[in-house]
């Protein structure tokens, strides 16, 4: 194998995980790289790295950290897709909210107060949500609509979808 592909899943851990990390180690005499889990490495002071996954932690002489996007005042980088984040918990919390004034509405006769309240919840979360898709087109507008489709020829036979 070539250096190219633990490069590469290093910068995919880093923009993925928020670390990636490949160590340049020897076994005797033969040089061993590989990459390493990013959630199996602390990063010590004087950027030194021990490893946790096995039994007894041991610290790593020869290790390229890459960062995804870097920290104030933490040597562990974040991904660039963690201020995503929210938007997930955000609608999981609006499909909540609406499913709930939805399911109220739809069991029995309410006071006319109640179901306005409840209309207004369900007019609110619907409008967030259009909100929240309208920015995410804005922010995400580039993978979208500017990427040529995929050439057929790209792959062999049976792994054009990756799984083989």
């Amino acid at each position: 194998m070539g250096i190219r592909q633990f490069m590469n899943q290093c910068m995919r851990d880093a923009d993925v995980c928020g670390n990636g990390y490949v160590d340049f180690g020897f076994l005797g005499l033969d040089p061993t790289l590989r990459c390493l889990k990013p959630e199996d490495v602390e990063i010590l002071p004087g950027e030194r790295y021990r490893l946790l996954s096995e039994q007894a932690s041991r610290p790593l002489d020869r290790v390229m950290h890459h960062c995804g996007l870097e920290q104030f005042d933490s040597p562990y980088g974040i991904s660039p897709w963690e201020v995503l984040l929210y938007v997930n918990q955000r609608q999981s919390i609006l499909d909540g909210i609406g499913k709930l004034a939805r399911t109220t509405l739809t069991r029995g006769p309410l006071p006319v107060e109640q179901q306005q309240r409840l209309e207004d919840v369900i007019r609110v979360a619907e409008a967030i949500e259009r909100d929240t898709r309208d920015r995410l087109d804005r922010l995400l507008w580039f993978p979208r609509t500017r990427l040529r489709p995929v050439r057929g020829d790209l792959y062999f036979a049976g792994h054009e979808d990756m799984k083989t």
